[in-house]
């Protein structure tokens, strides 16, 4: 995107980018940027590297749709989920031209804290409604409920299991954010999982854990989910066999990959501060 510099783009290999609305830049200045991108790629082949197209590309809200939660309110307005499918096979499309077959997204949390800063790129409150908008994703991005067909885009649902639960709002790439808090008996189970059991259910291909972890002390309560108790393990979620295991494969029957957000290594390394950089890894694996 446009955080990366040059020398970013040769030395990380990068072949793709994202072209943000906030650049409001135009048309001429993103085909020209692209262009750039080609010249870094067509330069490292002729260093020996392999020549994969260099491709920017931008988000649904800026090829006409609604925001995220202008999606919700739409949907909640018209009683179905057509127009959410109906920007997925358009993003699909798009995507599948450039060469481009995964997503690092959907972000799918529902918003349950009016103070995190994230709430404005969730479809809203209603966990029935994010259920349904979950499934049209995959639908439409993954070309049906049966797993990714040829032509269709890889998902990655995120952030499992719902990082809206933040305590004070705050969000949890930062210290002060790295805990969920479920204040009420089921809170996990009603508010923060249909939309990724609806993911599960729909066959989406993977999934990516939240940064954040769960905790046992007196501010939240012990959530269990279809009868299974999920203690906390009181690390980050990618780092959690309770999360990984215990919740998302047995109890919701995901069949799919599990894609890490980035920096659980080196970053967000909540609850696991202590261990050493092969141990993380070991951890992270082995839930």
């Amino acid at each position: 995107d446009n955080r990366v510099d040059d020398a970013q783009v040769i030395d990380m290999k990068l072949t793709a980018g994202v072209y943000r609305g906030e650049m409001r830049a135009e048309a001429g200045v993103a085909a020209l940027y692209h262009n750039l991108g080609t010249q870094y790629v067509e330069y490292e082949a002729c260093q020996g590297g392999v020549a994969i197209p260099y491709s920017l590309h931008t988000n649904p809200i800026n090829i006409g749709y609604p925001d995220f939660l202008g999606f919700g309110a739409a949907v909640m307005g018209d009683g179905n989920f057509d127009i959410v499918y109906d920007m997925a096979q358009t993003d699909r499309k798009m995507m599948a031209a450039c060469g481009l077959n995964i997503m690092y997204g959907p972000q799918i949390d529902v918003s349950t804290d009016p103070r995190w800063p994230r709430n404005s790129g969730t479809y809203g409150e209603v966990p029935e409604v994010v259920a349904g908008i979950t499934t049209a994703l995959v639908a439409g991005y993954q070309q049906g409920t049966e797993g990714v067909k040829l032509e269709g885009v890889s998902l990655s649902i995120k952030h499992f299991p719902g990082d809206g639960a933040a305590e004070n709002g705050y969000e949890s790439h930062t210290y002060q954010g790295q805990w969920r808090i479920y204040t009420t008996p089921g809170s996990l189970e009603k508010y923060q999982l249909p939309g990724f059991q609806a993911a599960c259910d729909a066959g989406v291909s993977s999934i990516m854990p939240c940064y954040s972890r769960d905790t046992t002390d007196p501010r939240s309560v012990e959530q269990t989910y279809r009868g299974v108790v999920i203690p906390a393990d009181q690390v980050g979620s990618a780092y959690s066999e309770t999360m990984m295991q215990t919740l998302l494969t047995e109890a919701m029957g995901f069949k799919g990959f599990i894609n890490t957000d980035s920096g659980i290594l080196s970053t967000q390394t909540f609850g696991v501060e202590t261990l050493t950089m092969p141990e993380r890894y070991a951890k992270a694996i082995s839930a």
